[in-house]
């Protein structure tokens, strides 16, 4: 027995414990188009945050959208949306099948070269 709190054991990561069982995480996008999902996610987030206020303004899917840009560039925000569409699978299929789209075209005009599909892709 070692005198370390926890067994010796290191606590996992946020990103470790949000991956569950699943242990792929999507492909790195190039810095540029990282930044540019995070900055168009950041501003969508709070015209969605001003769109629960507003009238005409639809808050909660701008708030989505947002977040599944966000991410695009974010590993962490990756997971943490996957676990939140636990509930809604049929959502969470639709938004990998876009994702997987976007993911080749800027593959494809950034010069990646074409990768396998893996036994977790629809």
């Amino acid at each position: 027995m070692s005198g370390e709190p926890g067994g010796g054991r290191a606590r996992p990561s946020l990103v470790e414990r949000l991956r569950g069982p699943h242990r792929h995480p999507p492909d790195p996008l190039p810095l540029g188009w990282r930044v540019f999902f995070y900055s168009a996610g950041v501003i969508l987030l709070l015209i969605g945050i001003a769109g629960l206020a507003l009238p005409g303004l639809q808050g909660i899917l701008t708030i989505v959208l947002a977040l599944a840009l966000i991410s695009m560039a974010s590993e962490t925000m990756y997971w943490l949306l996957r676990r939140g569409f636990r509930r809604w699978p049929r959502g969470w299929k639709r938004m990998e099948r876009i994702r997987r789209k976007v993911y080749r075209k800027l593959g494809a005009a950034g010069g990646g070269r074409a990768r396998k599909k893996g036994p977790w892709e629809l």
